[in-house]
């Protein structure tokens, strides 16, 4: 089990380094609102946000399957790399769902409709 721990606790800094690609391809999205950009260019960094962000959540799903095997196994459920994985998971959808809500808003305009 001491392996399996060491394993999630791998998993917990490898998330984090996807938390900061994320946060850097967040930032480079969000410099739209500053400067004149290329379309390509705002493409590339929307996709590449998206991906990081659905790439977090996918590995946070893994996260919390090696966390419920652990719980089983070893009885003892890692309550502190739960909830780690589940603020960094929320981050993960925040920061899809604002790319996408900005990436529609600017491609095709705020429609209200009645």
């Amino acid at each position: 089990m001491l392996r399996m721990r060491r394993l999630l606790a791998f998993c917990g800094r490898v998330h984090n380094y996807i938390l900061v690609l994320s946060l850097f391809s967040l930032a480079l999205f969000f410099t739209q609102l500053w400067w004149d950009v290329q379309p390509e260019f705002a493409d590339f960094v929307a996709s590449s946000s998206n991906l990081l962000a659905e790439l977090g959540l996918g590995y946070s799903l893994v996260m919390f399957i090696l966390s419920l095997i652990l719980s089983i196994v070893d009885r003892i459920i890692p309550w502190s790399e739960v909830f780690k994985t589940l603020l960094r998971s929320l981050f993960f959808g925040v920061t899809l769902i604002l790319v996408i809500i900005f990436t529609d808003v600017t491609q095709s305009g705020l429609v209200l409709s009645l």
